[in-house]
């Protein structure tokens, strides 16, 4: 599988050499050469290195855009989504990709401290990141997942594994526990010790029902001895005599 497979004409082969050269001095292999085993199709060689590369880099010049191959090879990396397109003449590439962002390689001669390709190895570097980390994600999660169909061997413990993934980097830990008897241990005092938590919540909620109750029953027996006094109040009243003209508190 090679990193980076790059899409161009036979005319700018020359070109695509320099390039091809500057891409591997960054650490990548670059596939370009259009040569062919003997006996090996050249469409099925050319089709294979494309899907199995990691990002297509296509080359945009006047001999490319009237190519049908290398319109062809663009479209599957397009397809894929995994097409970096430059210009290296000024040449307008065909219409369906004039709407993707395309480097500028016009002025570009062999210097790895130029912008553009400085600009290049870097959306490259992350693109090809990017894709290492989901693989690594991928073959983790279906580690724990073919792990989590298998009997677990107390005897031999047990195993937890933490994956990290974002686009800076990627973590995968491996924690293993063997002392199963201390694991059980553990596990059994953490059970005892949480049925006492709950037994004494239970009984603070008895004790404290159990004072409601009792301030309950106190107040009803209070109202209870005060109603007596409350009716008995209610004979005081108020006469006047308007013959004498005098007022009286005592009921008649």
């Amino acid at each position: 599988m090679s990193d980076i497979f790059i899409s161009y004409s036979t005319e700018d082969k020359e070109y695509t050499a320099r390039l091809a050269i500057a891409l591997e001095s960054q650490g990548w292999s670059v596939w370009w050469d259009r040569s062919i085993p003997i006996g090996k199709s050249y469409e099925i060689v050319i089709e294979e290195a494309l899907d199995k590369a990691k990002c297509v880099i296509v080359l945009w010049s006047k001999a490319s855009v009237k190519s049908q191959w290398v319109r062809a090879e663009a479209a599957e990396a397009q397809q894929q989504d995994k097409i970096f397109p430059i210009n290296i003449d000024g040449s307008k590439p065909p219409l369906v990709y004039r709407a993707l962002q395309m480097a500028d390689f016009i002025n570009w001669t062999d210097d790895l401290n130029a912008v553009e390709f400085k600009n290049l190895v870097s959306d490259v570097q992350i693109f090809i990141k990017k894709l290492h980390v989901q693989a690594e994600a991928i073959n983790t999660f279906e580690e724990m997942k073919n792990s989590s169909h298998k009997k677990p061997d107390i005897g031999r413990g047990r195993a937890t594994v933490a994956v990290k993934v974002d686009d800076k980097k990627s973590n995968v830990t491996v924690k293993n526990h063997s002392n199963n008897g201390l694991s059980t241990e553990k596990t059994k005092q953490y059970q005892n010790d949480n049925f006492k938590r709950k037994g004494f919540v239970l009984f603070i909620i008895v004790f404290l029902l159990l004072i409601g109750a009792i301030a309950l029953q106190k107040k009803k027996v209070k109202v209870a001895t005060l109603e007596p006094a409350t009716k008995q109040s209610k004979k005081i009243c108020y006469s006047f005599d308007f013959v004498t003209q005098v007022g009286s508190d005592e009921c008649l």
